[in-house]
């Protein structure tokens, strides 16, 4: 059918009313396109058209729906008005359709919606209000919809929302609210959510998740989508109430370190996304736990160095996680010393290929190559960077620097009082194929 701007009314179960009903209203002008699509315009249009040919499945409005079009579609199970110019809905509008299990109204002017506006349909499972412009929402306007099971609300302009809005959707499944103005969230917000999986807050002006506790209320969480919002920090226990996480985005943030075990209970934990966020280190234990982490995207930071001990104690994902398929770490000013042996060591170790590319920035022998392009004997001949003197030690074990047993390097190693950054020294160098570190 031709291109047009309109309301476009999709009837799943399409039940004609009895002529003389209040849904066949007399209109100004219908015409039919293919037989399955009823175009109608005018003023005069107040409801579903007289006598519709059998096959019409479609119904394309170019007006508004004032209180009582949709009366005599008791049985409509579908409804979609979507992409117009509608501004407003008259509370009352969906008076006529109490089977209505499905509603799409995204794409259109809707500034705001009536409190009681959703009152006649209990039985609704799936409700989009997406890309309107909608810059509040009463605290009851979803209070009736007591089974539905998806609300999508993002390309708003939401700026707060009430504490108890999402109280009534115990059956919530996924919730949208990506694409808004939103900068904090009230506590208790998503307080009774025990069975949402899918949480999407992408693409706001979040610069804070507290009170603590906010997550608290959702155990099935899965799906948690936090990038392109103003996060400078998270709090310790931010995800301790949710353990069945398996995709979790903070990319696009302002993060310059993480807490020690903040993703302590993701076990399930598949996908993990830290890009594009100012990161300049990563402190031991951080990813203690994620043993079934799959995909681990760390770049755009600022990391010069990733310790063995960020991982988990004693091994380290290096050694114990084989579902780790991707990670993600160029765009970084990495460091290429003794500090990244471990890591060049497990790379080389893989049996399958990995995407880490790791572009050396210092020092300055290895700069712009890659830390599998250099050889093993110039990483660990390498001092760490930081104000001396570094001095060579005859003799000394990389054990008793380092303080870890039985682990004894001949030639010795770089020192420096009261820090445990070393590399070994000699000439040749001495070479081993890994050690451990502890935190750097």
């Amino acid at each position: 059918m031709p291109s047009r701007p309109g309301l476009l009314l999709l009837l799943a179960f399409l039940v004609l009313a009895p002529p003389g009903s209040a849904a066949s209203a007399r209109l100004s002008s219908c015409r039919c396109f293919g037989g399955a699509t009823v175009f109608c315009s005018g003023r005069n249009v107040s409801g579903v058209p007289e006598e519709l040919p059998p096959e019409a499945t479609r119904l394309l409005f170019l007006a508004g729906l004032p209180r009582g079009a949709l009366l005599g579609l008791g049985r409509l199970s579908k409804l979609a008005v979507r992409h117009s110019r509608l501004e407003a809905l008259e509370e009352g509008l969906f008076d006529g359709t109490p089977a209505l299990q499905a509603l799409q109204l995204q794409g259109n002017r809707l500034t705001t919606l009536p409190p009681r506006l959703f009152q006649p349909l209990p039985g609704l499972q799936a409700l989009s209000l997406a890309q309107n412009r909608l810059a509040e929402l009463p605290a009851e306007t979803f209070q009736p919809l007591l089974r539905l099971r998806e609300l999508r609300l993002s390309d708003n302009l939401l700026t707060r929302l009430p504490p108890r809005l999402f109280r009534p959707l115990a059956a919530l499944r996924e919730l949208f609210l990506d694409g808004n103005r939103l900068a904090e969230l009230p506590r208790g917000l998503f307080a009774g959510l025990g069975r949402l999986r899918r949480l999407h807050l992408q693409h706001n002006a979040l610069g804070r998740l507290e009170p603590p506790g906010l997550l608290a209320g959702l155990p099935s969480l899965a799906f948690l989508l936090l990038q392109d919002n103003q996060l400078a920090r998270l709090p310790a226990g931010l995800f301790r109430g949710t353990p069945r996480l398996v995709e979790l985005s903070l990319a696009r943030n302002r993060l310059r370190e993480l807490p020690a075990g903040l993703f302590g209970n993701l076990s399930e934990l598949s996908v993990l996304s830290l890009a594009h966020n100012r990161l300049g280190r990563v402190a031991a234990g951080t990813f203690q736990g994620l043993d079934g982490l799959g995909r681990l995207q760390l770049r755009h930071n600022s990391l010069a160095v990733l310790p063995r001990t960020a991982f988990s104690l004693p091994e380290g994902l290096f050694d114990a996680n084989e579902a780790l398929v991707s990670l993600a770490l160029e765009g970084n000013p990495w460091r290429c010393d003794c500090r990244l042996a471990p890591l060049a060591a497990w790379l080389r170790s893989l049996d399958h290929p990995l995407s880490a590319r790791v572009l050396c920035r210092a020092p300055t022998p290895l700069e712009g190559r890659t830390l599998l392009a250099a050889r093993e004997e110039q990483l660990l001949s390498s001092p760490p960077p930081g104000p001396g003197p570094w001095a060579p030690s005859k003799g000394r074990s990389l054990a008793s620097v380092l303080r870890l047993p039985s682990l004894i390097i001949g030639g010795g190693c770089w020192r420096r009082a009261g820090e445990g950054s070393c590399a070994p020294f000699g000439n040749p160098p001495p070479r081993f194929s890994s050690f451990l570190l502890g935190q750097l």
